[in-house]
């Protein structure tokens, strides 16, 4: 064969590839069969070239992907491992970013958590090695699902937020819509289901508009767990519907046989046992065929539970022995656990044959026994309940009103808990609008400067999307204030709860008062028609006033101590709100940026300066702390507006990046002028303002 056969082989399998990676997505079964005809080409022309092995590296890594795609996980994990052993020869490090990538999914679908996160890492590495900005996106954000996975959904939401960002920037609008779906996820896990639905519908909007059949699909799925938890059953079943009519065209089996359980799921809350069992022995089948270990235990546990019910006892015990004997061979302990209160609940029907109420009790202590283990406090109270009831029934009131009592006392944790979630909650609302609203104004800020020298039209435009995005910013302490109001309503009978409620409510209301006062403030101070309203001040009553009303009491909250001093009563003249905005700012900064149990200074100065003319009076004010400091960073962008320094706040305060550029116009429209000095990181800061003494 000569060259250029060989050439023109080579060049046909990439154009094959070209045109299987454009589908590999929405018809992973195509993708497949012109990737074969790809590797097929290349093997009747092996070659040590370069070119030759960058491009079998490809072929096989968009082959492990629609292996993957197709839930064939054996096929992918084998292919994957050979593209890598391909792409290493030519140090291709993009093919190897997402043939590791692969290789995490695979261990993901079939629950290996660690070696998934494992696989993710290395992907990373071999990402950023190759700079490969659609790689790392997809990858973070794999490594995001993982962390939700495992409960720990601030980390997950980072890792979301962070694929999100690069996904924005580099266009990828299917990516944008899959983060979106992950970040509704977490906040579906979490118990926020207005978020979750406003996530979920986001992406579906971006996938319609893709035309985005697979995405569609993940975003209905999305949205029917949402309306089940809400009791929107109808709406649930219609949305997992339109999945499977999704699933079933594209063959993607591992997401038909999930999505028929929770279909059955749904079936089984409406009491229509017929449908419910139907559809978990289809998924059983399909789960049976992937070698899905443990989602076969899983479902098993809910056909037991169904023959519970239907008082089909034989067969739910067939069920239970082969669903426990898995979840022990898989070390799913939480699955273990919940299967053993199954058993019991077998155990205890005085209809079944091997009726045995000390054997139902034998299996709760074992689950109980497990689930503290692992924590999974849900699961102990399901078992205290219905020990207390057991052993009611068989006459012993002591232990019955025993397990009673720690039922109720877990109860009681678990309230707490979820009021914690609901924190939490909203804390990753605030994280990720956070993340959102810095990465639009730093864009903003850039195009500010670009817009300096355009017509006034450009420069408004620019203004009314800045307030665009200081009023979306009102929605995070506005959700706070909703969903705190709620969890008074969910626990009236709690005044200490209320009160903590109801302070952080004031919290938020104050943030949203600050914020909007802000924004104001800022644009009456660059209005060339702003005037001050001198009067005539004694500066040191002043302060002390401001400290004894305003701040004494923050600073006694945070253990910390205010020293004032000042060489007498200073008079000058100035605009008492704006000096009021002045020292407030400065004052308050230095506590809300300086830890606990810190001491912070305030000193006033009369000053005097000589000139060939006059002699120039004026007063030097000086705030001093104990705080977190100024890098050389931090002083060089110090006054300027929306920005972030390196210091944050301490005691869970707001900040909204406006307070001391306002600060400094205002002290400058009194011909004074404002600067601050830090020995850098750690080592406090200290604030001046110089005021004239007319």
């Amino acid at each position: 064969m000569s060259n250029y056969d060989a050439n023109t082989a080579i060049s046909k399998a990439d154009a094959l590839c070209d045109k299987a990676a454009t589908c590999y997505i929405s018809n992973p079964k195509e993708a497949l069969t012109l990737l074969l005809q790809a590797e097929a080409l290349l093997n009747k022309h092996e070659s040590n070239e370069i070119t030759y092995n960058k491009i079998l590296a490809r072929c096989l890594c968009l082959q492990s992907s629609a292996y993957q795609r197709l839930s064939e996980f054996e096929n992918a994990n084998q292919v994957a491992l050979r593209a890598i052993s391909i792409a290493e020869k030519t140090n291709d490090h993009k093919t190897m970013a997402n043939a590791f990538r692969i290789l995490g999914s695979v261990s993901f679908f079939r629950g290996e958590s660690e070696t998934a996160l494992k696989m993710y890492e290395k992907g990373l590495e071999y990402g950023r090695l190759a700079d490969d900005k659609k790689s790392l996106s997809a990858l973070l954000n794999n490594i995001g699902t993982v962390y939700h996975r495992l409960a720990d959904y601030a980390r997950a939401t980072r890792y979301y937020n962070q694929s999100l960002e690069i996904y924005i920037e580099i266009g990828d609008k299917r990516g944008e819509a899959n983060a979106y779906i992950n970040i509704g996820n977490n906040y579906y896990a979490l118990g926020d289901y207005a978020n979750a639905l406003d996530y979920q519908f986001k992406a579906m909007k971006i996938h319609e508009a893709l035309g985005d059949e697979q995405g569609k699909s993940i975003a209905y799925s999305g949205l029917a767990l949402i309306y089940e938890k809400l009791g929107e059953y109808q709406k649930s079943i219609e949305n997992y519907q339109n999945c499977l009519e999704y699933e079933k065209k594209s063959g993607n089996r591992w997401s038909m046989a999930l999505t028929l359980n929770n279909l059955g799921n749904v079936y089984e809350a409406i009491n229509d046992y017929p449908n419910a069992l139907q559809l978990y022995q289809e998924s059983l089948n399909i789960k049976r065929q992937l070698h899905d270990r443990q989602g076969i235990a899983h479902t098993l546990n809910n056909i037991a539970e169904l023959y519970i019910k239907q008082r089909q006892y034989a067969d739910a015990l067939i069920a239970l022995n082969e669903s426990l004997e898995t979840l022990e061979s898989v070390s799913d302990k939480s699955g273990y656990a919940m299967s053993l209160i199954t058993m019991a609940k077998l155990f205890s029907e005085k209809e079944f044959e091997q009726y045995d109420l000390d054997k139902a009790i034998g299996y709760l202590h074992r689950s109980v026994e497990i689930a503290q283990e692992i924590k999974a406090k849900g699961v102990v109270s399901d078992a205290y309940r219905m020990m207390s009831h057991l052993y009611e029934q068989k006459g012993d009131a002591i232990n019955a009103l025993h397990y009673y009592k720690s039922f109720h006392t877990i109860e009681q944790e678990i309230k707490s808990e979820e009021s914690e979630k609901r924190i939490q909650s909203l804390s990753v609302a605030y994280e990720t609008e956070k993340a959102k609203k810095e990465s639009e104004l730093r864009r903003l800020e850039a195009e500010k400067y670009r817009l300096e020298n355009v017509e006034l039209a450009q420069a408004n435009r620019f203004k009314t999307e800045l307030l665009a995005i200081a009023a979306h910013d009102l929605k995070n302490p506005l959700q706070s204030i909703m969903g705190f109001a709620q969890l008074i309503e969910e626990r009236k009978g709690d005044s200490t709860a209320i009160e903590s409620f109801a302070k952080i409510i004031q919290n938020s209301s104050e943030r949203m008062l600050s914020l909007i006062n802000n924004l104001l403030e800022d644009a009456k101070a660059e209005m060339t028609t702003f005037e001050l309203k001198p009067e005539t001040l004694n500066l040191t009553d002043f302060i002390k006033q401001l400290l004894e009303t305003n701040f004494n009491a923050q600073a006694h909250r945070k253990s910390q101590t205010i020293f004032f001093e000042s060489n007498g009563d200073i008079i000058l003249k100035g605009d008492r709100e704006r000096l009021k905005q002045v020292f407030e700012n400065l004052i308050g900064n230095a506590i809300k940026y300086s830890p606990k149990g810190k001491r912070i200074w305030i000193e006033l100065r009369s000053k005097q300066s000589h000139t060939n003319q006059a002699t120039n009076e004026s007063v030097l004010v000086s705030v001093k702390d104990e705080g977190q400091g100024l890098t050389e960073e931090d002083k060089s962008k110090l006054f300027g507006k929306f920005q972030r320094l390196s210091a944050k706040p301490t005691g869970r305060e707001s900040s909204t990046g406006l307070g001391l550029s306002i600060t400094k116009q205002l002290v400058e429209k009194h011909n004074g002028r404002i600067w601050a000095e830090s020995e850098g990181k750690d080592k406090g800061t200290t604030f001046f303002v110089e005021l004239p003494i007319t």
